[in-house]
């Protein structure tokens, strides 16, 4: 698929965010949420993405967009051109659940200051990748339960969430809850709930200055020790790693 780069473009955290409809006749756009939710009304369909997710809006396709809820809403999002056929056939929202979407649009921002000699085939290369990753996480969709835990628990991290919590709020037995989860997301309920944890964690420390301490608490770790042993068992790196290796400017 051939691909033109147009723009990168970042929201900072901002509530109440809104934008009225619109459409693009020249580019595609894909949106990344590092915070809060956004609905986009497209298609008479009204969409919400959070982190850990992504939505598309194809050329020409109308959209009025807004942000919900008091948390404030912080994107980024990618503008480019290429042939509209294939574009229209994906999914206008797409799950990110290993993070790789947020960590291809943030590589983007920070090559997107460098000069343009020097950036630009790093930019073609990154939009590439970020479009074949949107492409195969967007196809299957994430079932009906697996989204409602998700949402669930992103609203409720802070809380120390049980097995039991997450199958009332499912309306299931236990037992059912358990065996059904695991069918639709090949890993337990608390593993899923212990990796939102942790992506959590990591937007937090990418994106503040807050100490080890506060965001252990904030996503629910019982404190800094736990986070950066948890931490280090999903993403193979210490927290206080990659906030250094996050805290240096490109090259």
């Amino acid at each position: 698929m051939r691909l033109t780069f147009r723009s990168i473009g970042h929201i900072p955290p901002t509530v109440g965010w809104n934008m009225k409809p619109h459409g693009h006749d020249r580019f595609h756009e894909l949106i990344v949420p590092l915070r809060g939710q956004l609905q986009a009304d497209i298609r008479n369909q009204k969409i919400i993405a959070a982190p850990g997710e992504a939505l598309l809006y194809p050329l020409g396709e109308m959209h009025g967009e807004q942000a919900l809820g008091r948390e404030p809403l912080e994107t980024l999002h990618v503008a480019w051109w290429s042939a509209p056929k294939k574009v229209r056939s994906w999914p206008l929202k797409g799950a990110d659940p290993h993070g790789r979407l947020e960590y291809l649009i943030r590589w983007m921002w920070d090559v997107n200051h460098l000069p343009h000699s020097q950036g630009d085939t790093q930019m073609k290369t990154l939009l590439a990748a970020l479009l074949c990753a949107y492409e195969s996480l967007a196809h299957p969709a994430e079932d009906e339960l697996v989204a409602s835990v998700r949402k669930y628990a992103q609203s409720h991290l802070a809380q120390p969430l049980k097995l039991d919590d997450l199958a009332v709020e499912a309306g299931l037995s236990r037992y059912h809850f358990l065996r059904r989860f695991r069918q639709k997301a090949g890993q337990t309920p608390m593993q899923f709930l212990r990796t939102l944890r942790v992506q959590a964690a990591r937007t937090l420390l990418m994106t503040t200055p807050l100490p080890l301490r506060a965001i252990a608490e904030h996503v629910g770790f019982a404190d800094e020790y736990h986070l950066s042993r948890v931490f280090f068992e999903v993403t193979g790196e210490r927290p206080s790693r990659m906030r250094r290796r996050a805290s240096k400017p490109a090259k």
